[in-house]
């Protein structure tokens, strides 16, 4: 008994010392990794279809991964050069919009407004100038935004060695997943020591958080930041390109959304560039931008995550904090995990024991 204690102690002792060592080697790699299962989860439906259709798995998974190369590595460059483009005007153009009639003509409606006009008065009493300060302020806001997008990019660029080398890891990882995933997950599933019906608490929610998350949440940001795009391109929104990211990034947040972009240009619109302008974006924002959030959605996240509106929002706005980008799935994931072990606790250790019936 004590010899077989004692083998137990060794085999836990070494593998954690093991998968220590394990996670050292993998840590420069681990982001491009993350991404290759993730993309692996997106396109596995894919995968199984096009299996079918040809009937070897590691042609169909070779063809898939080309695929998202190809669509990869094209538009990341085009837009990659036209933030650049637009982050080196960024400054000038922003110069020139605080003395266009449509911005005077908002900040004049701005500081008329009963309360602002308040605390102009009394700020002007004390010797500042409001409408000055906020133009300023603006000016700068643009200069920093300016140079913090041409500094990172400009890093990208000169660090195109280290990217080229992550995004290989990326495909080939991605390769292997799509070829033996199903493998894999059997794998992870049968050695992770729970009880069978915890086991399946845990991977399925897992597997609805990430279908939640990827297939409905990041889609559909997507989908709504092209289309906002589309209108912002064709009714010369300065910028365009910028703020379609800046609404797809906001389409990511549960409360708010796009709105928060178009709703501001909107009303940017409608004192730059008259009311047909503003109209236009209104009307295509509500008969097809919101819908998405309505209709799409549903259909993207298949089955729902299981987690609450607050968790949902902590989980990305904290995951996106500590992780970058890939705290947008890591982060949910982790509190759908952490909900489903609390239930498994509950279940298995959290209730009280049936005592047997005292003899009578």
């Amino acid at each position: 008994m004590e010899y077989e204690r004692l083998v137990r102690l060794f085999f836990l002792a070494a593998f954690v010392a093991v998968s220590y060592e394990l996670y050292l080697i993998l840590k420069p790699f681990l982001a491009p990794i993350a991404w290759a299962l993730i993309l692996g989860f997106i396109f596995h439906p894919l995968a199984e279809w096009v299996q079918l259709v040809i009937r070897y798995r590691s042609l169909a998974a070779l063809l898939i991964v080309l695929l998202v190369a190809f669509l990869v590595i094209g538009p990341s460059f085009w837009l990659a050069t036209l933030l650049v483009r637009e982050a080196q005007t960024l400054y000038a153009q922003a110069t020139g919009l605080i003395g266009h009639p449509g911005a005077s003509t908002l900040l004049d409606h701005f500081f008329a407004w009963g309360p602002t006009a308040s605390v102009d008065s009394f700020l002007a009493r004390h010797g500042l100038d409001l409408k000055q300060e906020l133009s300023s302020l603006a000016v700068q806001g643009a200069r920093r935004i300016s140079s913090w997008v041409v500094h990172n990019l400009s890093s990208v660029a000169r660090n195109v060695a280290s990217l080229t080398l992550d995004f290989a890891i990326m495909l080939t990882t991605f390769f292997f997943v799509l070829r033996d995933g199903s493998q894999y997950y059997r794998t992870l599933f049968e050695i992770t020591p729970l009880y069978e019906q915890d086991k399946r608490a845990v991977f399925d929610a897992l597997t609805r958080t990430l279908a939640a998350v990827v297939r409905g949440v990041m889609l559909t940001a997507l989908l709504q930041g092209a289309l906002l795009g589309i209108a912002f391109y064709y009714l010369d929104v300065p910028f365009w390109a910028s703020f379609s990211l800046a609404a797809a990034a906001c389409g990511l947040l549960p409360v708010g959304g796009t709105a928060l972009v178009w709703v501001p240009l909107t009303i940017y619109l409608f004192y730059a560039s008259g009311v047909w302008h503003a109209a236009a974006l209104a009307i295509w924002s509500v008969a097809f931008v919101i819908p998405v959030e309505h209709v799409a959605k549903p259909v993207f996240i298949g089955y729902e995550s299981g987690l609450t509106v607050l968790a949902l929002f902590f989980g990305i706005l904290g995951g996106l904090k500590e992780f970058g980008v890939l705290g947008l799935f890591v982060g949910p994931v982790v509190i759908s995990i952490f909900v489903a072990l609390v239930e498994a606790y509950r279940r298995s250790y959290g209730q009280p024991r049936k005592q047997a019936p005292a003899p009578v």
